[in-house]
């Protein structure tokens, strides 16, 4: 093999580490983009009940916050969100991918989601329990310290769509192996194709 298809195969393969890159980044900030949706809220939990109010129609979202690797309350409350000027109940949804976000102190789940059109909404934290009895036994299983509830809350959030994630994932793994596979390539690519062809 002459030096100059070589040479081709050595730059193309180059080529794959900026797209490489590209696709990383951008995974990367649809995976940020799906967990920071705009705050409307924030409840502490102490307390207790709140009023906000949504500027524009969607699909909002209901976060609980708390310190890393202590027990929130979640099994103490159950949240309950009113429509003011209807003084309607809104139906909250179980969040069934439950997305997480940590930083090194404190931590965020995804607890419910549902709709709301522009206007007033009061958040109120009744007596009640998040959730079900098996998740009560495991719960009570982990041997964690209560957390205070000085530093547990509850946000309300704008819904991002979940669909970013699924996508970002395998962006972010092609981005890696374009990434590795254009360095590889590029500076081996003598001995691959060495290697490749019969004696």
């Amino acid at each position: 093999m002459t030096d100059i298809p070589l040479l081709y195969v050595r730059i193309l393969s180059f080529c794959l580490v900026p797209i490489g890159v590209w696709l990383l980044i951008k995974g990367i900030q649809w995976i940020r983009r799906s967990f920071k949706g705009q705050i409307l809220l924030e409840l502490p939990y102490t307390t207790g009940t709140a009023v906000f109010e949504v500027m524009k129609p969607g699909v909002y979202a209901l976060w609980q916050r708390g310190q890393l690797f202590k027990k929130t309350p979640v099994d103490k409350f159950k949240p309950v969100l009113y429509h003011v000027e209807t003084d309607t109940a809104i139906r909250l949804q179980y969040s069934i991918l439950r997305p997480s976000v940590n930083d090194f102190d404190h931590g965020r789940t995804e607890l419910y989601t549902f709709y709301a059109n522009a206007g007033i909404y009061k958040l109120e934290l009744q007596e009640g329990s998040n959730v079900s009895a098996v998740e009560q036994a495991v719960a009570a299983m982990l041997p964690l310290p209560n957390m205070g509830h000085e530093n547990y809350s509850i946000q309300i959030r704008k819904s991002q769509a979940q669909i970013f994630v699924f996508l970002s994932i395998p962006m972010i793994l092609l981005g890696i192996t374009g990434i590795m596979g254009g360095l590889v390539m590029g500076i081996f690519v003598a001995e691959i194709i060495q290697i490749s062809q019969p004696y």
